[in-house]
């Protein structure tokens, strides 16, 4: 566990320096630097024209730690081209550290325009994001086919992601985004209506993320309608750590590790078609341990919660409308519906799945076990709303407010 938290402490940390110089970015078009390495972000020599792909131009150069600040508005790729010097094509970061601030994501899209991957972090570059939506990234030629949206590769190479959509981004495997050995934190982000498509080069696989043998922790996130490709998040070799979150309505369902290990807690799944986690260690040495989440495939549906193979590991006090993951620790609920409401915006950023009045997942975690995938306990849910909200917690990422005492959308029970 200590490993772990000094890993988040190195993610957070690079973060602190101060920077060596502020890129802001006052144009739309997808222009390159004039000069790259000057210092200064622009297009044309003098105009002080400053693009997003002239900021990483002047950045790649300069190395060290800087700041790009975007307006509102869409930035979309129009450079065509394939090369890793962030000339065309995609925006390629290597061997320095940024942190890339929109206003919000709702307001600021970095759009791949159906022609390119959006963004690449490689070679030991740090990248930070924050209220940005990334979308119609892809990733289709026989040179290009990982990471439609994103693509974060490198051993050294660590990215954290605040107020992020990730949307409509397509690829052969990581529709949304591919980690390769990279560090990932993820918080208060949605990853929706990504695709994981068949390319002729591989089966595809991982429509919202793809981890190969990287480490990924997600918090307060919601993946949805991913639907094309198998799990929505698949993890193969590395390490996954989730927690407050919802991963529900994906075509292939929601989880897959292979030869990976990690911990998911107080999250919420649901899937009427695909599994909601698979797990497999074929050396028998990874365990996925889930504790205090809730696991529902919905009423009179034939799929199972958990595929055959290697089961997750309960750590207690899960709620699983059936046995197919063989969850008999402490506190564990099974054959037991959450009667979860429809997923619906219950305030905070992203929507999530209420638990109508009276479910057997209100006030089914102790204390003692109301804590993140780290270990830490829990103050809040992935709303941000009090967790918990009486003497005892949810289970699942949704914490029922203990004042109410009437509930609207009970035809939305799942």
């Amino acid at each position: 566990m200590m490993k772990k938290l000094f890993l988040y402490g190195m993610l957070c940390g690079w973060l602190l320096p101060a920077s060596s110089a502020t890129f802001n970015v006052n144009t739309l078009i997808d222009g390159v630097d004039g000069n790259p390495g000057d210092g200064v972000c622009e297009i044309t020599p003098a105009t002080g024209d400053c693009s997003l792909r002239a900021a990483f131009n002047e950045i790649n150069v300069l190395g060290g730690n800087h700041i790009i600040n975007l307006g509102t508005g869409i930035h979309q790729i129009t450079l065509t081209g394939e090369e890793d010097a962030g000339l065309s094509g995609d925006l390629d970061l290597f061997g320095a550290e940024v942190q890339i601030s929109g206003q919000g994501s709702a307001s600021t899209v970095i759009d791949g325009n159906d022609l390119h991957r959006v963004f690449h972090v490689f070679n030991e570059g740090n990248f930070s994001l924050t209220g940005v939506t990334v979308t119609g990234g892809r990733a289709d030629t026989a040179a290009h086919n990982i990471g439609g949206g994103l693509l974060i590769a490198g051993g050294s190479t660590s990215a954290m992601f605040q107020d992020v959509v990730i949307l409509d981004n397509a690829a052969n495997a990581g529709g949304g985004m591919f980690v390769s050995g990279a560090n990932v934190i993820m918080t208060d982000s949605l990853v929706q209506g990504n695709a994981a498509e068949s390319l002729g080069f591989t089966n595809p696989f991982g429509p919202g993320i793809f981890v190969n043998s990287g480490i990924i922790t997600i918090r307060n996130s919601t993946f949805t309608e991913n639907n094309v490709g198998t799990k929505a998040i698949r993890v193969e070799g590395g390490e996954i750590y989730m927690t407050n979150s919802t991963v529900s309505g994906n075509d292939g369902g929601g989880l897959r590790t292979a030869n990976a290990s990690g911990s998911v807690r107080a999250s919420t799944f649901y899937s009427t078609i695909g599994a909601n986690v698979s797990h497999f260690s074929f050396d028998d040495t990874h365990v996925l341990f889930i504790g205090s989440s809730v696991l529902t495939t919905g009423s009179d549906q034939p799929q199972f919660n958990c595929q055959a193979g290697d089961k997750p590991t309960s750590l207690g006090h899960n709620v699983v409308n059936d046995d197919s993951c063989s969850f008999m620790a402490t506190g564990d609920q099974e054959n037991t519906e959450a009667n979860l409401l429809g997923l619906a915006n219950n305030g905070g950023a992203w929507p999530t799945h209420a638990l109508s009045l009276g479910s057997p997942a209100i006030d089914a975690v102790p204390l003692a076990s109301c804590v993140d995938a780290m270990g830490a306990s829990l103050g809040e849910d992935q709303r941000g709303f009090i967790r918990p909200s009486g003497v005892t917690c949810d289970a699942g990422a949704y914490e029922m407010d203990a004042d109410v005492l009437f509930a609207n959308g009970f035809d939305g029970v799942l």
